[in-house]
């Protein structure tokens, strides 16, 4: 929905409402006011600092090695697709690991018996 039609339906229902419970003019035009900043999304970057941080903080509930991955991802490593706006946006970050995990060595050979 267009911000600015989000913005004039807020007012024409919160305006309204504000009257019937507060005494005055000013403090109704006040209260609308400050509904109306709670509402409107925050730019992205009017605080980059904080929104950074916030990305970070997604990370701290999970296990290593799994959060050092989300911090890469956070940070721009990998792909980045989708939008808010559809649903979510995905991350993806491909970390490859040379060898194989969990593998035994194989045990040396005994040398056969000599014979009497």
């Amino acid at each position: 929905m267009d911000t600015a039609l989000r913005s004039r339906q807020l007012a024409a229902t919160e305006v309204p409402s504000a009257l019937r419970s507060l005494d005055s003019r000013a403090e109704c035009l006040s209260d609308a006011g400050l509904r109306l900043a709670i509402a409107l999304p925050t730019p992205a970057n009017e605080y980059p600092d904080v929104l950074a941080r916030n990305a970070l903080k997604r990370c701290e509930p999970l296990s290593e090695p799994d959060r050092t991955d989300c911090v890469a991802r956070m940070q721009g490593q990998g792909t980045t697709s989708g939008s808010v706006a559809s649903g979510g946006i995905y991350r993806e970050l491909v970390t490859r690991t040379v060898g194989v995990s969990g593998a035994v060595p194989a045990e040396p050979a005994t040398p056969p018996a000599k014979a009497p």
